[in-house]
């Protein structure tokens, strides 16, 4: 054993260094950071029955962890949800939140009109390749937000900008507008 130690190389030996030590006897008071990118199990055959929705578990962290998973049911449970959704980055959020308003050819997204650069690409050229319109205006003025057959009225607010965003967003809603967004009739809430 100690000699095919010795063949390893160094990064080898100091990746590999203490990591099948077995689980500690005292349980932690908090849900562990779980850094790992994949996960072993015992057989081949148990890996297919996770991977297709067999056996509880995860595979690899893209899918899901028990870090991100503890996150998630926190979410859930703060926000009453039926079920929440953690993403590694606020774009692949932003995409999800807009692809759940079920967005189809022919219909207008109502934007801020100051909203982040890779925002408006997202919107301007992914989604506009689809036939999605997307129409930006101030967005602290509650009439410009006055548009009909808009599923999603979208506000992302950066930066210093955030209270005054949430101001006009929520001016918008006293003036009933809000009733046209994606929110209204039952699918989500159009403030990003």
């Amino acid at each position: 054993m100690s000699d095919d130690k010795d063949n390893l190389d160094i990064a080898t030996q100091l990746v590999h260094a203490s990591e099948r030590k077995p689980p500690p006897t005292g349980q932690p008071t908090a849900t562990p950071i779980y850094a790992s990118a994949t996960y072993t199990y015992e057989s081949m055959e148990e890996i297919d029955k996770v991977f297709g929705g067999e056996l509880p578990g995860y595979i690899y962290t893209r899918y899901g962890n028990p870090t991100v998973t503890a996150l998630e049911t926190a979410i859930q449970v703060i926000e009453a949800g039926a079920t929440a959704c953690a993403y590694s980055s606020g774009m692949a959020a932003l995409h999800a939140s807009l692809i759940s308003c079920e967005l189809s050819s022919g219909a207008t997204v109502l934007a801020s009109q100051d909203l982040y650069g890779a925002t408006t690409n997202l919107l301007q050229t992914i989604f506009g390749s689809f036939g999605i319109k997307t129409v930006t205006v101030d967005r602290n003025r509650a009439r410009s937000w006055r548009a009909s057959n808009h599923r999603q009225h979208f506000c992302l607010a950066i930066s210093l900008s955030a209270f005054e965003a949430w101001r006009g967003f929520r001016r918008a809603q006293r003036d009933k507008i809000s009733e046209r967004s994606c929110g209204r009739d039952g699918r989500h809430s159009g403030l990003v």
